[in-house]
């Protein structure tokens, strides 16, 4: 028989966050790390953002990769913000790659999710 021990820092957040303030899986099969558990908390309590203080520095992208995730998150194509940034198609190609592994995603959508529960897209 296992037993799940829970930290005083995991207890202290189960008690901060209703139910109703964060999604399922936020809880669900321990996926969350606790640093996420407690920056939601955090965010939810004050409103504030904290992404620079919680998130790893090798995810962190530079300015370039934000602006393009920023793109793709409004819908441009590639070959679109290519055009619109003034680069080539591959650099933004090598730019979404990047984004990707940073953000320890496998597609565009789970970035953006993912930039956006760190604060990052704005």
């Amino acid at each position: 028989m296992t037993t799940n021990k829970i930290t005083p820092e995991e207890l202290w957040a189960r008690q901060q966050i209703s139910p109703l303030d964060v999604d399922y899986n936020l809880w669900n099969e321990r996926r969350a790390p606790m640093e996420r558990i407690k920056r939601t908390v955090i965010n939810r309590k004050t409103g504030e953002i904290l992404a620079s203080a919680v998130v790893p520095a090798d995810q962190q992208l530079t300015k370039r990769e934000k602006e393009i995730l920023l793109l793709i998150r409004q819908g441009f194509l590639s070959k679109e913000i290519a055009s619109k940034l003034n680069l080539s198609i591959y650099t933004v190609h090598n730019h979404r790659k990047n984004i990707l592994a940073k953000l320890n995603v496998d597609n565009v959508i789970e970035a953006i999710n993912r930039a956006e529960s760190f604060g990052i897209l704005y």
